[in-house]
């Protein structure tokens, strides 16, 4: 999903988390957006990617989530999707999914992929997009699953579970890491070392 404007005003990381959060200023508002491949509680064995390690308390979910929220005024928000399969050879074939179109399935080379949100969907081609003006207060999710089903978040508010269980899990995990004091340690990507692997 965007704004409309090809450059953010700010982008980073939500503190001791993989969550990029991107804040949008459009003329008419403001937008922040995040991102997230989603951690959370295990919710059974992991058939898409199987592990060769030990399994723990969490795992990825197989699922891409972003919310955005307008903050102030009203901005216009789009989503374009448009996946390219096989290393970039093979474009999707999207299908609608349900009868409110919030659902599409993007197929190509043996895969499936699934886009979910609360927006109305439109397939042009090889891509899905959806437009929405949304006011201040506001707020819009997409999912993109890979997950055993192609599992997505039902609505807004499991998104927004899903990128609360993403924050818990990341900053449980860098609690139990030995960060390094360096010179540039505040602007710098955090390197860690994880004590008991």
């Amino acid at each position: 999903m965007t704004t409309g404007l090809t450059v953010p005003s700010a982008r980073g990381y939500e503190p001791g988390t993989n969550t990029l959060v991107t804040t949008w200023h459009a003329s008419t508002g403001w937008a922040v957006v995040r991102d997230a491949l989603t951690m959370g509680p295990r919710r059974g064995e992991d058939t898409i990617t199987p592990h060769t390690r030990p399994p723990a308390d969490d795992d990825g979910d197989h699922t891409l989530v972003r919310t955005v929220e307008c903050i102030r005024g009203a901005v216009e928000i789009e989503l374009v999707c448009e996946p390219v399969f096989d290393y970039g050879r093979t474009p999707a074939e999207w299908t609608l999914v349900g009868e409110e179109r919030h659902t599409a399935d993007a197929t190509a080379a043996n895969q499936t992929i699934r886009l979910h949100t609360d927006m109305a969907l439109g397939i042009e081609g090889n891509r899905v997009r959806a437009r929405h003006i949304l006011h201040e207060g506001e707020r819009l999710f997409c999912s993109l699953s890979w997950a055993e089903g192609l599992a997505s978040p039902s609505g807004l508010d499991e998104a927004q579970d899903r990128l609360a269980e993403t924050t818990t899990f990341w900053r449980s995990w860098l609690s139990g890491a030995r960060i390094p004091d360096r010179r540039y340690r505040g602007v710098c990507p955090i390197v860690c070392v994880r004590s008991g692997f």
